[in-house]
């Protein structure tokens, strides 16, 4: 099904990267179709105006609902999304309890997966595209990539306790948010650790009944 766009629909200002392949991801699975802006983060499009009088913070991806009105961050994207576009496949939940529960896992993979796998990627692999963007410190890369691999089989005990999904039975953003992050840090070497083998199970799963997680990149 295909959710289309209406009069005074949201623009997506795209680019590369694992966020914004969340947000492309999760409009995906949802249907959604709305007009795109790609800007350059290879040539620092995102780091100069016009891009930060949209985001001051200089991040991507962002959203404009409305005129000079501007959502950034991947979480309030998508649930601002999702609120618009009720229609398709629910990702956050039906009640304030399994909605809760999507936002507290989200949040475990912001802290536990994302912080230590990307930046261990910033901080060594991406140190000249990132050096004069942000404070990057190389000496920490390599102990980034060794809490990355721990984190990981801390996710993989949590499904110990037979769950299907990253937040219990029911498929999530969380689900989309962790296999993005982990697919991100093994193209850069940050292989998922091979302990961690109801991850990797659960990654097959996820590769194979959810096209969108091998057509975005």
């Amino acid at each position: 099904m295909t959710v289309k766009a209406k009069l005074g629909s949201p623009v997506f200002y795209n680019s590369i990267g694992p966020n914004p392949r969340l947000v492309k991801v999760f409009m995906k699975e949802k249907g959604i179709k709305i007009p795109f802006v790609d800007v350059d983060l290879l040539a620092g499009e995102n780091r100069q105006q016009p891009y930060l009088a949209k985001n001051s913070a200089g991040q991507m991806p962002c959203l404009e609902i409305d005129d000079g009105v501007f959502i950034a961050e991947i979480l309030p994207i998508c649930e601002y999304l999702n609120d618009i576009f009720p229609e398709g496949i629910d990702l956050f939940g039906k009640t304030p309890e399994e909605r809760a529960i999507t936002r507290m896992w989200l949040r475990r993979i912001d802290y536990k997966l994302d912080n230590s796998i990307v930046n261990g990627f910033r901080f060594a692999e991406g140190y000249e595209l990132f050096k004069n963007r942000l404070r990057v410190m190389p000496q920490a890369a390599d102990d980034l990539k060794k809490l990355g691999q721990e984190m990981t089989l801390w996710f993989d005990e949590q499904m110990a306790d037979g769950r299907k999904y990253i937040a219990g039975d029911r498929l999530t953003l969380a689900d989309f948010w962790a296999y993005i992050i982990f697919d991100f840090g093994a193209g850069f070497g940050q292989k998922v650790n091979p302990e961690a083998k109801r991850i990797l199970e659960w990654m097959d799963r996820m590769k194979k009944e959810h096209h969108s997680l091998t057509e975005i990149q």
